[in-house]
């Protein structure tokens, strides 16, 4: 009778050291700095996204925070990092604050802060806009494009990335430098 009552016991003491190691050992997930948007259906901390067309890679988006909006076929976005191909596959990079994605389109439009790098150039406006489908780039909003000493200042410009040209309209001015290695 000890005995099966030591052997109750044990089993006892075991079950319950067992169910307190086992509630120990789990890891509990924490959620912190979580934005609820009432428009949104999902709002995310960080969304890469790739676009292609034939097989060939047109761009990559990344934003530090985006919220989806099914209804209106849209994605918010914060912090904008888009890095756009040429059809030679040079990447011109573009930055801002704010943007937003077309789900649908793929259609951007990026704002506040706007920085778009190409090799050694770099222009600065307020608003961009992106056309997926004729994979161009254009600014209405007045821009700058410096390399070295030279800039050029326009009320609005275009970059077409398939044909490789770059228009700028409206008070166009500027000053171009070139540099001559001597022989």
């Amino acid at each position: 009778m000890a005995l099966l009552a030591g052997t109750i016991l044990f089993l006892l003491l075991g079950m319950t050291g067992m169910i307190f190691l086992g509630k120990s050992s789990v890891d509990t997930l924490e959620t912190k700095d979580i934005h609820i948007d009432s428009q949104a259906a999902l709002s995310l901390n960080g969304m890469e996204q790739i676009s292609q067309k034939n097989g060939v890679t047109q761009w990559e988006l990344s934003a530090q925070s985006a919220s989806l909006i099914p209804r209106d076929n849209k994605a918010v976005l914060q912090n904008v990092h888009v890095i756009f191909y040429t059809k030679d596959q040079q990447k011109v990079i573009l930055t801002a604050d704010q943007g937003q994605l077309d789900t649908e389109t793929h259609d951007m439009v990026l704002t506040d802060n706007v920085i778009i790098t190409y090799q050694t150039a770099c222009a600065k406006t307020h608003s961009l806009h992106y056309e997926k489908k004729n994979h161009i780039i254009r600014s209405d909003s007045q821009i700058q494009i410096t390399q070295g000493s030279s800039f050029v200042r326009a009320d609005s410009m275009s970059i077409d990335l398939t044909k490789n040209t770059l228009v700028f309209s409206g008070h166009v001015k500027g000053t171009l430098y070139e540099y001559f290695r001597k022989p």
